[in-house]
């Protein structure tokens, strides 16, 4: 859309969750196809299937590439990872085996020599793993699993190291632990995790699925606890700095899925004018 709300361009491509910028105005957006037939081209798959694609998008709305998931698992020789949902005894990778929750392309002053600039780190929820992929070669060229629960939103930060959002919702069936998610450092070279934001924080945050995080200029961490109807900004010691409730009623908040600081041009001078723009 334009800054008037008028729509340019869309795509009936299922697009879903987030869409990350890649070079030469063009996003990176989580896609699939939904597949109701019992047969499936993927080997030990069965419909009903959700077959998840990674999508490179022009600003114009034509499409350069699309990655589908599964053959790129085939084709590096990594078949494991299609079936962890499989029942105990074999049986049909069937529904929503993956859920591709987030794309994150590898920025040109990426300090470590693991990746390289262009490369996609992939979120995988459910089975808690991510994936770093070279988009022109379709190869994987780097794994982790288990270090989260049910992860979303992996950011790559100007030191190289990964920061993820570790939803952690098995947390809540513990009746005598308190439901707590947290935000991870991994050290993609290492593997060395650490908790930035979560239990010894002066207030914590819980978000059963979804949610998102910020790493701000200031070195704050900027937090959607989405099924709380939360934002919170913490200080790298884990201090809260605020909390806004995004309030329906005195006893309800509405789920919030994102929160951007806007850049300072961005003020409200700057809407002003786009409004009035609208209105000639």
């Amino acid at each position: 859309m334009n800054v008037c709300g008028d729509i340019l361009w869309k795509l009936d491509n299922h697009g879903h969750h987030s869409v990350s910028l890649g070079p030469h105005q063009t996003v990176w957006v989580p896609a699939e196809q939904i597949i109701s037939e019992k047969t499936t081209p993927y080997l030990g798959h069965q419909g009903p299937l959700r077959a998840y694609q990674l999508q490179q998008i022009n600003f114009d709305g034509s499409i350069i590439r699309t990655i589908d998931l599964l053959d790129l698992f085939f084709k590096n020789d990594l078949d494991g990872f299609l079936y962890m949902r499989v029942p105990s005894g074999g049986g049909w990778a069937t529904g929503d085996t993956l859920h591709l929750n987030d794309i994150e392309v590898v920025p040109e002053n990426y300090p470590l020599s693991i990746f390289d600039p262009g490369d996609l780190l992939v979120s995988l929820r459910d089975i808690q793993t991510l994936v770093v992929i070279d988009p022109d070669t379709e190869q994987i060229k780097w794994t982790y699993t288990g270090g989260f629960v049910r992860q979303h939103d992996p950011d790559i930060l100007p030191s190289g190291k990964i920061s993820i959002y570790d939803n952690r919702p098995h947390r809540k069936m513990d009746p005598e632990s308190q439901a707590v998610s947290r935000i991870v450092e991994l050290d993609p070279e290492t593997l060395e995790r650490r908790t930035l934001i979560g239990e010894d924080s002066n207030e914590t945050f819980f978000s059963h699925i979804t949610g998102s995080h910020t790493h701000l200029e200031n070195g704050n961490i900027l937090i959607a606890a989405s099924q709380q109807g939360r934002l919170l900004e913490f200080t790298p010691d884990g201090r809260l700095v605020w909390r806004y409730d995004a309030r329906r009623s005195e006893m309800k908040n509405g789920r919030v899925y994102n929160a951007e600081v806007l850049p300072a041009h961005m003020d409200r001078a700057f809407f002003e004018a786009a409004k009035r723009s609208c209105e000639q």
